[in-house]
């Protein structure tokens, strides 16, 4: 029953999305024109911090911790899934990395890309 439910409100709330590619006016102050621009240079600001701190020793540390969760061995199909889709809803056991892995997966392709 509980999963029903879910998968029913789950679907409520995708049938009120916006069609894919078609900004809504009055969201996010005045529509989603930010995201029309080009993108920041990844040699600047906050993409090239993160990509210099991916090259320090401390990262270099807690890559095989990270490399052991669960969550470590989905982060290419989750960035995938992120990209392609309005919603991505990752499922996972407690401690598997689902709050702390999935962002960082999904941030350091983005600044990887520059965005």
């Amino acid at each position: 029953r509980a999963l029903s439910d879910a998968r029913r409100a789950l679907e409520t709330a995708l049938a009120a999305l916006p069609p894919a590619g078609r900004p809504t006016a009055g969201t996010h102050g005045g529509g989603l024109s930010f995201l029309r621009g080009p993108p920041p240079a990844a040699d600047s600001g906050p993409c090239a911090a993160l990509l210099a701190n991916a090259q320090s020793a401390g990262y270099a540390r807690m890559l095989p911790v990270r490399s052991r969760l669960p969550a470590y061995a989905f982060g290419p199909h989750v960035c995938a899934a992120v990209r392609a889709s309005q919603v991505c809803l990752v499922l996972g056991a407690t401690g598997c990395g689902k709050t702390t892995q999935v962002p960082q997966y999904v941030l350091e392709e983005a600044a990887a890309a520059g965005e």
